[in-house]
């Protein structure tokens, strides 16, 4: 999600009380595994998008397996080295 400002090692804030709306980001569970993706809807269609313009687009309805679990409020980047080492388990 580099081209939404999130990058690897970042915190996620999230809330899932709220309802996802076309051009949130979201964490989507696809396949059992959990990732943050933008939620597009064109029409009746909603895609789960990685906003990277190399990188295709999920459609929802083509999926096996997926889940909206709940929409990005802010993530935030860590500067100083040894706080982020201090909370990796």
């Amino acid at each position: 999600m580099k081209g939404a400002g999130i990058h690897d090692e970042d915190l996620a804030v999230v809330d899932r009380s709220l309802s996802p709306t076309s051009g949130a980001v979201v964490v989507a569970v696809v396949n059992g595994e959990m990732s943050l993706k933008r939620l597009v809807a064109q029409g009746n269609r909603l895609s789960l998008s990685f906003d990277n313009p190399e990188m295709g687009e999920f459609v929802l309805e083509d999926l096996e397996e997926g889940l909206l679990w709940g929409v990005l409020l802010f993530s935030v980047r860590w500067h100083h080295v040894k706080a982020r080492a201090s909370i990796k388990r």
